[in-house]
């Protein structure tokens, strides 16, 4: 996964300055943008998917869901 990531130009990979066992996997700015846009994109889906819903509906769901996942 990282590989397609850093070869997609979203993501760095670099050694660990405290850990030289590890590697730091980072976020390039191409990356940041392209979260951006995604988290737009899903927002918007989101709020036209639960826009059909009440305020009193979304907050009942929201209740479920919170219970389903305890």
């Amino acid at each position: 996964m990282v590989d397609a990531l850093e070869k997609g130009e979203l993501v760095t990979r670099e050694p660990d300055p405290t850990d030289r066992r590890a590697t730091l996997v980072l976020v390039t700015a191409r990356g940041k943008r392209t979260l951006e846009t995604l988290t737009e994109a899903r927002t918007k889906d989101a709020d036209e998917f639960f826009g059909r819903l009440t305020d009193q509906e979304r907050t009942a769901l929201r209740d479920i869901l919170g219970k389903l996942t305890l």
